[in-house]
């Protein structure tokens, strides 16, 4: 603050020493202006989240980490729009993972590609994905894992049973299991 000042009112002394008084609450009034403008975006809100998850129709769940909160309302905000793909794919998106949507034509169609596929919270994506999805089309899933140096790709789906592609397009599968 110093700096700010006219250098002609530097030559009295008390100036320099009201500065100095003042200068803790004015960097504390900065360091509030700075916490509440970062509540503004869901990125960066910490104790705005209540509000956040009020004003999309969330549950506020205050065990769960901060991170998967923001995912919700962020998976919430991108799903009031009209379902398509895009936007089935922007709400499991906001879950993190490389996980991609399949739309079948009769069923929504998720494959994780591993090794980082699977969203951070799993249970809760596919809880928001099932609130935006409709109610006749099931979401079914599958995990993808493909060796870094080879082309052997196995995928594993909820049967417990896993298939073994080779890559890129494989001509037959062999169902193991």
């Amino acid at each position: 603050m110093i700096a700010k000042i006219p250098k002609h009112w530097l030559n009295n002394s008390q100036i320099p020493e009201i500065v100095n008084a003042i200068q803790p609450e004015i960097d504390n009034i900065q360091n509030i202006i700075e916490d509440f403008w970062a509540q503004i975006f869901i990125d960066t809100a910490t104790w705005s989240l209540p509000y956040w998850e009020r004003d999309y129709g969330l549950t506020a769940n205050a065990n769960d980490t901060i991170e998967n909160r923001r995912s919700a309302v962020k998976a919430q905000m991108r799903g009031a729009k009209t379902v398509t793909l895009s936007v089935l794919q922007s709400i499991v998106d906001a879950w993190g993972g490389n996980t991609e949507v399949i739309d079948t034509g009769h069923e929504i169609h998720l494959i994780y590609h591993e090794p980082n596929g699977v969203p951070n919270n799993l249970t809760a994506m596919l809880k928001n994905l099932r609130a935006m999805t409709p109610a006749h089309l099931p979401i079914t899933s599958e995990r993808v894992y493909q060796h870094p140096t080879s082309k052997l790709c196995i995928a594993a789906v909820p049967t417990f049973s896993a298939r073994i592609l080779i890559n890129p397009k494989p001509k037959e599968e062999k169902q193991i299991g």
